[in-house]
């Protein structure tokens, strides 16, 4: 079973692309950042998702930012 670290929730962001700003927003305010090892590539990450337009570039910012969780025991909350 596995145990994560943390839970973000980001049901209340899940307009998908409208409202990437609102998911970054969320991440930034976690405290995520302060407790990553990978913090530049994470804001990277989250600055590609912001920038999303489409559906395609939101999902794989998002994908991005999954792999980064992973490997930081984070949960991401979407349902």
């Amino acid at each position: 079973m596995s145990v994560w670290n943390r839970t973000i929730d980001l049901r209340p962001a899940v307009d998908i692309p409208k409202t990437a700003a609102k998911a970054v927003e969320i991440i930034e305010q976690s405290g995520w950042l302060d407790d990553t090892p990978y913090p530049d590539t994470l804001r990277d990450h989250l600055a590609e998702l912001k920038q999303a337009e489409e559906p395609y570039d939101y999902v794989t910012s998002f994908d991005r930012i999954y792999d980064v969780a992973d490997a930081d025991r984070v949960w991401i909350e979407t349902h």
